[in-house]
């Protein structure tokens, strides 16, 4: 009887509840490299910023927490919380004392380790480094439970689609999108996705420096056309297929 009433009859589960349980189980097997936000596309702000600086890298960024640095973006010294901000006075305005303390693991960490170290602080973000301590990127819990029940929405996602499909043929692409999700389109040939996990870091990665706004970068026969970016950060790409005769701006 108890080995009854711990048999689970999969059969009797919906195709969503199989998928869920089937995704949780292969958190064990994926590494925190491989859903992290890399460090190019993180929005970062340094300690000494001023109250309307803050608001502003808020206003930009469109998440709910940005890391904080002190002597370079290595030296990760909090995260803070846009819910913080509703008490914050501008006058006295003082980031380190409304900072939280930043939880830091390895990029090689596994999901599920993390989701456990998550529960177990209590906290919802954490800075991924590398073998050497050095800054790789940013994951939060709404990453990880993505991987089992699929997207979530943060207060301040927007409704976008991370690919859409244009009337003239061109593709107006999420810079966030990643590689591996954007392969699966088949709107050109796979790109690599060994040296980045979006989009945006691709063209990083692949030009060796920061994209400029309205520049087009010619790859495989296809223009990729930085048409959004906040700051320094792309956030917005079209892509288009190339005629013969045409050439790009930049390889």
């Amino acid at each position: 009887d108890t080995e009854k009433n711990n048999y689970i009859n999969l059969s009797a589960l919906t195709e969503a509840e199989r998928e869920i349980i089937t995704n949780t189980i292969e958190l064990k097997s994926k590494s925190v490299r491989e859903i992290m936000v890399p460090r190019v596309d993180v929005v970062m702000i340094p300690m000494e910023s001023s109250y309307d600086k803050v608001i502003k890298a808020f206003n930009r960024d469109r998440n709910s927490r940005i890391p904080v640095y002190k002597d370079g973006i290595d030296d990760i010294v909090g995260v803070l919380y846009v819910k913080d901000l509703i008490d914050a006075e501008e006058k006295n305005f003082s980031l380190k004392k409304i900072l939280h303390k930043p939880l830091f693991v390895p990029i090689s960490i596994s999901l599920m380790e993390l989701l456990k170290n998550f529960r177990e602080k209590q906290i919802h973000i954490a800075m991924v480094v590398d073998e050497y301590g050095g800054f790789s990127g940013i994951v939060s819990m709404e990453d990880v439970l993505e991987q089992i029940i699929g997207d979530i929405r943060d207060e301040y996602d927007e409704e976008d689609e991370e690919i859409k499909s244009n009337d003239d043929g061109t593709y107006l692409v999420d810079a966030r999108t990643r590689i591996d999700d954007f392969n699966k389109y088949e709107i050109l040939p796979p790109i690599p996705d060994d040296e980045a996990d979006t989009v945006g870091g691709f063209l990083f990665s692949y030009l060796g420096r920061l994209p400029k706004r309205n520049e087009d970068i010619e790859y495989n026969g296809y223009s990729f056309t930085v048409v959004g970016k906040s700051g320094n950060i792309v956030t917005k790409i079209r892509i288009e297929k190339l005629k013969k005769d045409n050439t790009a701006k930049n390889k």
